[in-house]
């Protein structure tokens, strides 16, 4: 095999490993931002249902309501990020 073909594949392999890094670490984060908006979901949640008697006297339902949309939402977007990355390593490996 010519020496040149040899340079190219070891170009190519260290590409493949650096993208590769990448998606580790960003899939690391996504997995770390999820765990953390879970928790806070569920904490929102809870007390947007424990405090249902008090929003409705004191008129703060859109408030609990509200806190618990944003949450959730940020946790559907990292969830997705997250699934993007792991369709994206099966496709290079």
């Amino acid at each position: 095999m010519p020496a040149y073909s040899f340079f190219y594949l070891s170009c190519y392999c260290r590409r493949s490993l650096s993208w590769l890094f990448l998606i580790k670490r960003k899939l690391k984060a996504a997995r770390t931002q999820i765990k953390t908006n879970l928790e806070k979901t569920i904490q929102y949640l809870q007390e947007g249902i424990g405090r249902l008697v008090e929003s409705n006297i004191y008129d703060k339902k859109i408030f609990f309501s509200q806190r618990y949309g944003n949450y959730q939402s940020r946790l559907n977007k990292n969830l997705s990020e997250l699934q993007v990355s792991q369709g994206i390593t099966s496709r290079l490996v």
